[in-house]
């Protein structure tokens, strides 16, 4: 076992351990450990993956091995997203205080930990989409972790939504191996059609968009991140959802890129303007719907969903511009980094507020800098790089993104993007106006009613002061990851890195883009100012802006037209003529009976009624014909004596016939059908009758009789090679005949059930069992197939 597969499995162990641990203390002590060994085996492998190498590892799966790797990609988000864990459980570890389920959260979160680092440290796309899957339902757990009621409903939204875009996700995948050949992260082949090529985008696009929170997948967002505890929110936000931004990446970037022998981006270009559009939609559509919330936590959230925008936005717009896209991308990939940061400080910090003033509705806090300043000094900080201030992170990825959107609407086919960059630097300056609220509000402002608050406890602090520093450092330096990390690993690629090394040497603090910033914070507190005087913060925008209330509809647009095609259908049957419905009914009895027909193993056969039905029909018709015999020798005879005797011994040979049938004699089922030989037993039924009514019968004459029955009957058996139970039937007559008052025959006594049923009952239930196994023959080829191809690493079929 490799490090890199021992780093994914540590988390695992240690969730698996802790429960076991009845000591909070010693389940604190467990959570951070293995977080923090999981960090430092990150830091130990960085220098090897930034001078190029690509670390390779393995584990066990269900189907061969899961296979991972670290380049500096996967490395850069597995780094980052560690860091995020560490300081969301340090925090969690003093915010839980006595919940009784925080045993659980802990190992909740160490799981999480492992499916995001298989995520992003995937090296084909099965591991990953086996990981994300995991990701995405494991996290249903902490959403859920309060268990209000609203919790539950954030919960189930999310579990539907992760589950959609987990079948689209997985449809993507079976489409790149029936038309590549292979899951790992490496261009198609140009022999992929173009329709091909935007099928598969677009099954990827949805299944990493639900997790991305991308405009219109992002219902699930802003009710799941309000209603989690402040740490969990902290993880959803800061890296569960980059993990849709990071699939997207490694899409257009790898999937949807030229091959090295052709390098032509073809319909890369068009999927990168689209996925531009998207993400000014989204950023757009998070930042309006956040400046109208009152409670801190959810205007965070609606904030998750416009920060993905920005990301997406640069995504796009770097797979637009193509080999010349490198600013763009990279801008991207440093604003996932700084989101994780800033967003994570700041939902921490709403917790502590919460915890501490037992509420996070902005418009009943204020003045609270007095009593929690660390807080205040943290979420101030955190406030500054998502708001874009210059020396803070979020200035330098922001002005990335913009000057690749700038390039790309002067592009041929780009001039829409003009319009998009309006609508860029617009949604930067309703980030800025919603800070000022957020800060204004909760920390600075005079309160209505003051609060007497005191500072969170030290691994409260502890946990929000772990990203104010990467977001100050990385807001003076953000050389060292653009230039080190960033900017070699696009140029392997493919992807020129110039355009990055021209922005750090020519733009960084440039008058151009301080400039531009000043204008960007002046339109914020503009905005502001506006919304707090004429009350634009407090109005209640219509229920159609929310994508929610379009899929509500949708789904009530649905259930209506089933119940308007049901109760058309009943119209046109009530409105019908009586001829037509009578028709309709036979109709419908008859396709009943065909369906009942198609018998299978179980307590009810239809068809055996039928086949008893036909049987007794044929022993009637014997009985009756024998009676129409006996009725014409009847005065010969005192009484009813020779209609009852004839009845008898009629429906004593009726009865054997159909028991021959019943045991698969075709002869006589044949025969039962025979009208000639219907008559012929009739006629000897009666002939017997008298014979003994007039002298008796000896032993020898029955004989004769019973001889010539048997030849008549014969036997002729579907089933030569099954024994039947033997009877002597002749015997059963001759005591009959000869001495009716000690023998029983239930003439009138419905049959049972005979063994021509119990052997076509027996064929059904062979052919179901021979159907059951060859599907399950079938499936266990299929797993063994597989297996071998993941063993032999080929490419499954």
């Amino acid at each position: 076992m490799t490090m890199l597969s021992a780093l994914v499995l540590l988390p695992l162990l240690a969730a698996a351990a802790l429960p076991a641990i009845r000591n909070s203390g010693g389940q604190n002590a467990l959570a951070i450990t293995t977080v923090v060994l999981v960090l430092a085996g990150l830091l130990v492998l960085a220098p090897t993956v930034i001078q190029g190498q690509i670390l390779i590892g393995s584990l066990p799966g269900l189907l061969g091995r899961f296979h991972f790797q670290a380049d500096p990609f996967g490395l850069l988000f597995a780094l980052v997203g560690t860091l995020v864990w560490l300081s969301a459980v340090v925090y969690a570890t003093g915010y839980l205080g006595d919940d009784p389920h925080r045993r659980r959260f802990l190992s909740v979160c160490l799981v999480l930990l492992a499916t995001n680092l298989g995520v992003v440290l995937a090296a084909d796309l099965l591991t990953l989409f086996v990981f994300f899957e995991l990701l995405g339902l494991v996290a249903v757990l902490v959403v859920v972790h309060s268990g209000s009621q609203e919790a539950r409903s954030a919960g189930i939204t999310y579990f539907w939504m992760t589950l959609a875009g987990g079948i689209a996700l997985l449809a993507g995948v079976m489409a790149i191996q029936a038309q590549a050949g292979s899951l790992a992260w490496q261009p198609l082949p140009e022999a992929v059609g173009a329709g091909w090529r935007w099928s598969i985008f677009a099954l990827l696009l949805v299944g990493f968009g639900v997790k991305a929170g991308m405009v219109p997948l992002h219902i699930w967002l802003p009710a799941a991140h309000p209603v989690a505890p402040a740490p969990a929110s902290a993880l959803l936000s800061g890296v569960i959802i980059k993990a849709g931004a990071y699939g997207l990446f490694r899409c257009l970037n790898m999937l949807m890129a030229p091959t090295p022998e052709t390098q032509a981006w073809g319909e890369t270009v068009d999927m990168g303007l689209l996925l531009t559009l998207l993400g000014i939609t989204t950023l757009l559509i998070g930042v309006v719907l956040a400046l109208g919330q009152h409670s801190a936590k959810r205007m965070l959230a609606w904030h998750s969903v416009s920060q993905m925008g920005f990301v997406l936005t640069g995504l796009g717009v770097g797979a637009f511009l193509a080999a010349d896209g490198a600013m763009a991308t990279a801008g991207a990939l440093l604003h996932v980094v700084n989101h994780a940061l800033f967003k994570s400080c700041l939902f921490l910090g709403a917790g502590a507020v919460a915890l501490r003033a037992g509420t996070a509705d902005m418009y009943r806090l204020g003045g609270l800098w007095r009593g929690m300043p660390v807080t205040f000094a943290c979420m101030l900080v955190a406030a500054a790089g998502i708001a874009g201030v210059p020396l803070f992170n979020g200035f330098v990825s922001k002005c990335m993104i913009h000057h690749g959107l700038v390039e790309a609407s002067q592009r041929e086919g780009g001039q829409i993007l003009v319009y998009a960059e309006w609508l860029y630097m617009a949604a930067c300056a309703g980030t800025v106006a919603s800070f000022i609220k957020f800060i204004g509000l909760i920390f600075l402002r005079k309160p209505q009613q003051p609060k007497r608050v005191r500072e969170v406890q030290p691994a409260l602090l502890v946990g929000m002061l772990m990203p104010v520093v990467p977001i100050i450092w990385l807001g003076w330096r953000p050389h060292e990851l653009l230039g080190s990390v960033i900017a070699p690993a696009l140029a392997d690629w493919g992807v020129s890195a110039q355009p990055i090394t021209y922005y750090l040497e020519h733009y960084f603090m440039s008058g151009q883009d301080l400039i531009a910033s000043a204008g960007t914070l002046a339109g914020g507190v503009a905005v502001f100012v506006a919304g707090m005087k004429f009350g634009w913060f407090n109005l209640q925008l219509p229920q159609a802006v929310g994508v929610a209330w379009w899929y509500r509809k949708l789904g009530t647009g649905l259930v209506n037209l089933c119940l308007q095609l049901s109760c058309l259908a009943a119209t046109a049957r009530a409105a019908a003529p009586g001829t037509v419905r009578r028709l309709y009914r036979r109709l419908c009895r008859a396709l009943r009976r065909d369906v009942d027909g198609l018998t299978r193993p179980g307590t009810h056969e239809p068809y055996e009624d039928r086949l008893f039905e036909a049987l007794d029909q044929q022993r009637d018709r014997l009985l009756v014909a024998a009676d129409r015999l006996a009725q014409k020798h009847k005065d010969q005879y005192p009484g009813d004596a020779l209609i009852n005797g004839t009845h008898l011994i009629a429906g004593w040979l009726g009865t054997e016939l159909v028991q021959r049938a019943m045991a698969g004699d075709r002869r006589s089922q044949r025969l039962g059908r025979d009208e000639a030989f219907c008559q012929k037993l009739a006629s000897r039924a009666v002939e017997v009758a008298q014979k003994q009514l007039d002298a008796g019968l000896d032993g020898s004459e029955m004989q004769e009789i019973l001889a010539e029955l048997e030849a008549a009957l014969g036997t002729e058996s579907d089933h030569p090679d099954h024994n039947w139970p033997e009877r002597s039937w002749p015997a059963e007559l001759a005591a009959v005949v000869l001495a009716p008052d000690r023998a029983h025959w239930p003439v009138s006594e419905r049959l049972a059930q005979g063994a021509l049923v119990r052997a076509a009952r027996g064929r059904v239930r062979k052919v179901a069992r021979d159907l059951s196994s060859g599907l399950l023959i079938a499936f266990v080829i299929l797993l063994c197939l597989a297996l071998a191809l993941r063993l032999l690493k080929l490419p499954m079929p």
